[in-house]
């Protein structure tokens, strides 16, 4: 896919309204897209969407898989019949966020509004309940998020309500349907996963009833919290590991190795590797029910719209180029994966071992212990 279609693609991802357990709008932009593509696209019973390319229907062939969540913090109408609307609010953001922020319940046409005030959950300093001024008719069960801009690129840079991780799902899309568009023989495969926000319920319900093939490896696609070690415009970042703990070294490996490739290719393409520990990906959870695992993350600001220079709510953002080189990587991945991918470890042990070699004839002339 050119620069062009790769913005078509993910803007039209970017302005989906979505929220954990409300992630109707994403499928079926996803199952569309992939349709017109010839890209298989399964639901797994749960609501998670399993993609793969012609290459990959058989289940004969190694693949890698790509992971992405399609919700975003949001919250749930829950009651109507009072002079402020209630609401339970979902996903990782601190009370302190809350009083006077815009929200907007999505519908036709969406309802804008103010959360004035909130209340927290028992045992936990997490806001459990908003209370809405609405500037119009809503019913219980309808759903909404902050009252942001949907979509903007300025420059270099891409503003959206929800890039965590509608833009992750948007890469892996790209990945399948580059490989797909380009008519070229290869297994890869792209889950897209319900509730993440809210406790990695879509992903660990996928685990739980063996969505993907036993043994699988992950790329989990997020977009996380640009750090010192992680910054905006430098590339996509192999992600070594998380708050939880580090991921798969073979994957991780061979995901660098990839990068390098490129980089070696191309002087543009520009690549980072850090761990960032800001948060827990969905990659532990791929790597706890078996399947080696590793992230590749976009460098995210004003996460979960918590604007970076002042407490406010505010569009998330990426740069461009970070998503472009993501897309480059994960479709070469997907295509050295067959012949290079479960060899990483074992290349890198051999090379270890020939540069060796003359170091260790030295070792022997003083091999005996002191008596």
């Amino acid at each position: 896919m050119d620069a062009s279609g790769l913005l078509e693609l993910l803007e039209g991802m970017a302005r989906l309204p979505t929220a954990p357990y409300h992630e109707g709008k994403v499928i079926e932009f996803a199952a569309a897209w992939c349709a017109e593509r010839g890209i298989d696209a399964q639901s797994d019973g749960h609501g998670n969407v399993i993609l793969r390319t012609p290459a990959a229907e058989d289940g004969e062939r190694p693949a890698l898989a790509f992971a992405a969540h399609m919700d975003h913090p949001g919250f749930e109408i829950t009651d109507t019949s009072g002079p402020l609307v209630e609401a339970h609010w979902m996903g990782g953001v601190e009370p302190e966020w809350f009083p006077g922020a815009k929200v907007v319940v999505f519908g036709d046409p969406d309802v804008e509004g103010l959360c004035v005030r909130t209340e927290l959950h028992p045992k936990r300093r997490r806001v459990e309940t908003m209370f809405l001024d609405l500037e119009g008719e809503v019913r219980v069960g309808d759903f909404g998020s902050w009252n942001v801009m949907t979509w903007s690129l300025e420059g270099p840079m891409v503003h959206t309500r929800a890039a965590d991780d509608l833009v992750g799902c948007s890469a892996v899309l790209a990945a399948l349907g580059t490989l797909v568009e380009n008519g070229e023989d290869v297994a890869a495969i792209g889950l897209l996963t319900r509730a993440e926000e809210v406790g990695f319920h879509g992903a660990l319900a996928a685990m739980e009833t063996g969505t993907l093939p036993a043994g699988t490896p992950v790329v989990a696609l997020e977009c996380s919290k640009a750090l010192p070690a992680a910054r905006q415009g430098a590339g996509p970042v192999v992600r070594v590991g998380d708050k939880k703990g580090v991921y798969d070294p073979g994957l991780c490996l061979f995901l660098r190795d990839v990068a390098e490739s490129i980089a070696d290719r191309y002087t543009d393409f520009t690549y980072q590797r850090a761990l960032m520990d800001g948060g827990v990906c969905e990659a532990t959870m791929f790597g706890l029910y078996g399947h080696p695992s590793t992230g590749l993350a976009f460098p995210l600001g004003n996460y979960h719209n918590r604007a970076d220079d002042g407490r406010y709510i505010a569009e998330e953002n990426i740069h461009i180029g970070d998503f472009f080189g993501g897309v480059t990587l994960m479709v070469e991945a997907a295509r050295l994966w067959p012949t290079h991918g479960a060899t990483a470890l074992d290349a890198l042990k051999s090379k270890l071992l020939a540069t060796s070699k003359q170091g260790r004839t030295r070792l022997i002339s003083g091999s005996d212990l002191p008596t």
